[in-house]
């Protein structure tokens, strides 16, 4: 494949997206440390808004380099509020990682981004973050 390939990550508030990102990132080596949500220094919000709030509140992007292909990390809210967002992002993205979290009080909120991605057709994985409680 030719040009640079696009990873939307999507799932509910809170699940650890914007996180990561900053490992992806890292891992990556396009960064040189991770930023934390908690202290406001992360890629992924870098916005006055979402720092404020301590939550992704509008797509954010970061680029990085993966075994020679060029990609662009698409991080996105996970407010129901913010729907539409990653909705957007979903139309340009090649593929999504859907983050969840073991939770099963969360599920609910688990069927609306399934669906976009059904609907879409978009590839997709599921990233289970933290471990089960």
């Amino acid at each position: 494949m030719s040009g640079a390939r696009s990873a939307t990550l999507v799932g509910p508030y809170m699940s650890g997206k914007t996180t990561l990102l900053e490992s992806l990132l890292f891992t990556a080596g396009a960064i040189h440390r991770k930023g934390t949500v908690k202290e406001g220094n992360t890629i992924g919000d870098s916005s006055d808004e979402a720092r404020a709030r301590q939550m992704s509140a509008e797509v954010s992007s970061g680029a990085m380099n993966y075994l020679g292909e060029d990609w662009t990390t698409l991080d996105c809210p996970g407010s129901i509020e913010l729907m539409q967002e990653y909705l957007n992002a979903l139309n340009v993205a090649d593929m999504a990682v859907f983050v969840v979290e073991p939770v099963i009080e969360r599920a609910t909120t688990l069927s609306p981004v399934f669906k976009a991605l059904e609907t879409r057709e978009t590839p997709h994985m599921t990233f289970i973050n933290r471990s089960i409680p």
